[in-house]
C-alpha cells in the first residue's frame, strides 16, 4: 500500500527532467555569451596585440601571436560544442515528455534546441573561422618575416632551421584547429543527431 505524502516516481522523474532541462538552457545561454566574449575579446585583443607590436617594434612578440590566435579559435569552437552537446541533452529530454512525435502542435511546444540544424547559426560560425584563419595566417607570415629579417640568426641556415622548426608546431596546430572543424561538421551532418 503506498502513502499518499509519498511521491510517485513518475513525478521524482519529471522533476529532474525539469531541473536539468532548465539547467541545461541557462548553460547554453551562458556558452553562448562566452562565446560571444571569446570571439570579441579575443580578436580586439589580438588585433591590439598586433598594433602594439607594430608601433614598438618589438618583432619578437610575433612570433607567439599564432599560437594566440589557434588558441583562441579553439577556445570558441570548445564552446560551441559544449552548447551543442546541451542542446542535443535537452533533446532528449523533450522527447521524453513529447515523444518523437511528428505533430505540428507538439513540435511547436519544444524549444529551439530540439532543432539543432538551424541556417541562422552558419554564418556565425563561418565569419569566425575566417576571422580567426585570416589572424593566423596573418601572424604566421608577419613570423616569417620576422625569421627571414632578424639579426639574431646569423646565416640561412639558422633560419632554414629555425623556421622549420617553427612551423612544424604552427602547421600541427593549425591542422588539429581544422581537424576540429571537420569534426564538429560531421557531429552537425550525422543523422541519429537530426531525428
Amino acid at each position: 500500500m503506498t502513502n499518499s505524502n509519498q511521491v510517485s516516481s513518475n513525478d521524482i522523474e519529471t522533476n529532474f527532467a525539469l531541473e536539468e532541462y532548465k539547467t541545461l538552457r541557462e548553460e547554453i545561454s551562458k556558452k553562448m555569451d562566452n562565446q560571444n566574449k571569446i570571439l570579441g575579446l579575443g580578436i580586439g585583443g589580438i588585433t591590439i596585440i598586433f598594433g602594439a607590436i607594430q608601433k614598438t617594434g618589438i618583432d619578437e612578440l610575433f612570433l607567439a601571436m599564432p599560437f594566440l590566435v589557434i588558441a583562441n579559435a579553439m577556445l570558441y569552437r570548445s564552446e560551441c560544442m559544449a552548447m551543442i552537446n546541451a542542446g542535443i541533452y535537452i533533446r532528449k529530454i523533450e522527447n521524453r515528455f513529447y515523444g518523437d512525435s511528428t505533430k505540428a502542435e507538439i513540435k511547436q511546444r519544444m524549444g529551439w534546441e530540439h532543432s539543432l540544424n538551424r541556417e541562422v547559426y552558419k554564418p556565425f560560425n563561418h565569419v569566425s573561422d575566417i576571422i580567426f584563419l585570416s589572424l593566423y595566417f596573418l601572424s604566421t607570415i608577419k613570423v616569417v618575416h620576422y625569421i627571414f629579417t632578424s639579426e639574431m640568426l646569423c646565416n640561412l641556415t639558422q633560419k632554414i632551421i629555425v623556421l622549420i622548426i617553427y612551423l612544424v608546431f604552427i602547421l600541427f596546430l593549425f591542422f588539429r584547429y581544422l581537424w576540429s572543424i571537420f569534426k564538429f561538421k560531421i557531429f552537425l551532418r550525422h543523422e541519429k543527431y537530426y531525428k
